[in-house]
Parts: structure tokens; sequence; C-alpha cells
């Protein structure tokens, strides 16, 4: 029978929870990867996403992800290979997946990317009668502004890509990406399966778009285009410009003007 690992509720053992589930210490080595608590009810996110959806796809897929993360880890730790990278960040590790044990790397990517894609799917959303976030902060815009023409511009191009650059299973993310002269910029990617733009060492996701068939065939069909009008309007942007500026502080930025 396979060894269980018992999933952490809590960022901090016996600690508070941070006020965005996506803040958890991903920067920093952790003995287990947290399963944050759902800061909303499943029936919350109605009717834009239905409750059985949000049920399944929180308490079982990413659940599992998060078990399969640490019992993957504790192998990984307990094998004769070298160890030394699985002693640290969850950040640490994608920055550096090609030194991963080649016998690991698939599970690798099918585990952490899983777990770090549905944290952050999760930890951008805010129901729709509660959605304070709805207004882009004032800071955020400006960087949306300098990166696309306008949010509008942003929404039409993610809509593409979910239309016509995905065909199977996979993420969409908006992603910051640094270290330019003049600051910072928003980009889009699209990944296939579970892999993470951590593998790119410019960029880190800030929101994330699930098209893998769970997050919508329930309750959409093959209607993609009607899931991601809706799934839109769970975003709140507030706590997309906590993410972004958790990878600024992440990453050492030196603030500069933003055009």
């Amino acid at each position: 029978m396979a060894c269980m690992l018992t999933v952490a509720t809590s960022a901090v053992q016996g600690g508070k929870e941070p006020d965005n589930m996506f803040l958890v210490g991903l920067d920093k080595p952790l003995k287990q990867f947290p399963f944050p608590k759902l800061p909303f009810a499943y029936k919350d996110m109605e009717p834009l996403i239905d409750a059985d959806t949000m049920k399944i796809h929180y308490a079982t897929l990413f659940k599992n992800h998060t078990t399969d993360l640490n019992n993957f880890i504790k192998k990984w730790k307990a094998s004769g290979d070298d160890k030394t990278l699985a002693e640290t960040s969850l950040v640490n590790m994608w920055r550096n997946a090609e030194k991963i044990p080649e016998n690991q790397q698939e599970e690798f990517y099918r585990n952490a990317g899983g777990y770090l894609n549905h944290l952050l799917y999760f930890a951008t959303m805010s129901p729709p009668k509660t959605n304070k976030g709805k207004t882009i902060p004032a800071t955020f815009q400006k960087v949306i502004d300098r990166s696309f023409y306008n949010v509008s511009d942003l929404q039409s191009k993610m809509i593409e890509m979910a239309e016509e650059d995905i065909f199977g299973s996979g993420w969409i993310f908006l992603v910051r990406a640094g270290g330019y002269a003049d600051g910072d910029y928003l980009t889009l990617m699209v990944s296939r399966d579970e892999m993470s733009p951590l593998t790119n060492p410019k960029t880190t996701p800030v929101v994330a778009l699930d098209v893998w068939e769970h997050a919508y065939l329930k309750k959409y069909g093959l209607n993609r285009r009607e899931y991601f009008d809706n799934w839109w309007n769970t975003i709140d942007w507030g706590k997309a410009e906590q993410i972004f500026n958790w990878w600024r502080k992440v990453e050492g930025y030196t603030e500069k003007v933003e055009l």
C-alpha cells in the first residue's frame, strides 16, 4: 500500500493562514507543502462556476496534487539520487528543473506543476457577489497598459489563446516578465499539461486560467468561450497585484518608474 502523507491545512504550522492563499512560502524550503483553505464556499462562485465543479476541482484534484507532491518529495529525498535540490524551495526546484535526476523529472513536472498551477488558479478568485477586486488597482493598471494596449486587449488575447492555441489540456498564464531596464512587463504564456512558466528564468506566473476539461466540462460542455467569459469575472485584481508584488520581492526587484 502506498504511503500517504497528512496534508497540512495551514501555511505555517500553528500559524495564521495568509490573506492570499498563494503566499504560502513557496520561495522557502518547506517540510511539507500546505493545502491552503479555500477562502470562500463552493456555492459562492455560482453562477459563474457551479458548486459541484468547485468541490471536485479543489477538494479532490488540488488536494490530490498536494498529497502527490509531498509523497514525491519524500520519495526523492529517500532515494539514492542527488537530493540537494529537493531540500530547497519549490520555486528553486522549478528554476533548476533540468538538474532534477532524469528518472524523477516527469513525476516532478506532473506533481509540482499540478500543485503550483491550481494553487494560483484558486488564489486570484473572489465570489461575484463580494468581489472587491473587480476594479484593477491603479498601479497594476499602469503595468497592464504598458504591456498591452489596455485590459480589453489583454482579455481578447487570452480568449484567442483559449480558443486556438490549446487543443488538449493545459493552462494560460498572465506572467510577469522582469529584468528589463525600464521596469516590469506582463505577457501571456501557454503551457501544455502541468508545465509552469517558472521553467523560463525571466517569467513568474501571476494569473492562471485552467483549460483542462475538469475545470469547465460539467457546466459548459465544450464551450470554452463561455467558461472563459465567466472565469474572467472571478478574477480579483487586488489579489493578482499581491502576487505580482510578491514575485518582485522574492526576486529582489528595485522599484522603477512604471511608464
